[in-house]
């Protein structure tokens, strides 16, 4: 899942890989769901060639610290639709 900025998960533990743990899913969810949050600045070009830089949150189940910097090391690389699907 990824976050705008404006929506900001409560950190229930923060990690040492400056990500951290959040639940999720309070009044919507059966059951809240616990997710890693990293935090992403992201740079996007426009087809008209307008350059727009934001911040991201992106929301993962990967718990693992391993798990969760190959996912971001993948996104890095273009390769986002693969590791959402892996």
């Amino acid at each position: 899942m990824r976050s705008s900025a404006r929506r900001i998960p409560t950190p229930a533990r923060h990690l040492a890989d400056s990500s951290y743990l959040a639940r999720i899913g309070y009044g919507v969810l059966p059951a809240l769901l616990t997710v890693r949050v990293i935090k992403a600045d992201i740079t996007l070009t426009l087809a008209d060639g307008t350059v727009r830089h934001e911040q991201r949150r992106l929301l993962t189940s990967l718990l693992n610290a391993t798990r969760a910097q190959q996912l971001v090391a993948a996104l890095q690389n273009g390769e986002g639709e693969i590791a959402a699907l892996g």
